[in-house]
């Protein structure tokens, strides 16, 4: 998405605040995130609101305006919530294509490096969002760096995941350090079935890790 436009009522109208998109994956992370929204009039008197994100607690949202009163206190997911999204979908034969030309490379050429750009930059154009989860901790299905899985997030899924409820999945481990997993997930417009999925584990072998039936 480009940008996010979250809004919350209060008596006589809707108060509005404007968010791009790398600032939202970061609050939905429960990153600290405060801002002037687009303001409001009442009694034809112009007032400022102010934004305030994950201060108290992970969700968490105050609203305030000019002279400190409060106009809503709540969570995140009590807002209305508008996504404008310009960005595509992630082609999956696209993918799969820069994809190999990258892993099948087995060292660090200048060949391969060029392979890794390109993948990135597609990956970079398409609808995503990203989860960064305790390795420790971690039911991830994917544990190994540049491997992909693909699934269908269940119906009762929370999390960053919960907008992708009922829908396919392609996730891809962007990088792990000694305590996270960094994964990147991106939905398909498409259905995957076994037969899609057997063309990937030969296409990818060890890189590809088989959750169809998860």
């Amino acid at each position: 998405m480009e940008k996010v436009i979250l809004s919350v009522y209060w008596p006589d109208e809707w108060k509005s605040i404007e968010i791009d998109s790398s600032e939202w994956r970061k609050i939905k992370l429960g990153k600290a995130y405060s801002d002037f929204g687009k303001g409001f009039r009442y009694e034809g008197v112009k007032f400022n609101d102010f934004w305030e994100f994950n201060n108290e607690s992970k969700g968490s949202i105050v609203v305030s305006y000019d002279d400190g009163g409060v106009g809503f206190e709540g969570t995140i997911s009590e807002c209305e919530i508008e996504e404008i999204e310009s960005r595509k979908y992630l082609d999956l034969e696209n993918f799969s294509t820069l994809s190999e030309s990258f892993v099948n490379i087995p060292t660090w050429t200048k060949q391969k490096y060029t392979g890794f750009e390109m993948l990135r930059n597609y990956l970079q154009s398409c609808r995503s969002d990203i989860i960064l989860c305790s390795r420790i901790k971690s039911s991830s299905f994917i544990k190994k760096k540049n491997s992909i899985t693909i699934f269908k997030v269940g119906d009762k899924k929370n999390g960053i995941l919960k907008q992708y409820r009922g829908k396919w999945v392609l996730m891809f481990m962007a990088g792990r350090d000694l305590f996270k997993y960094h994964l990147e997930v991106y939905p398909l417009d498409i259905n995957i079935d076994i037969s899609i999925n057997q063309n990937l584990k030969i296409r990818f072998g060890l890189d590809y890790i088989d959750s169809f039936f998860n």
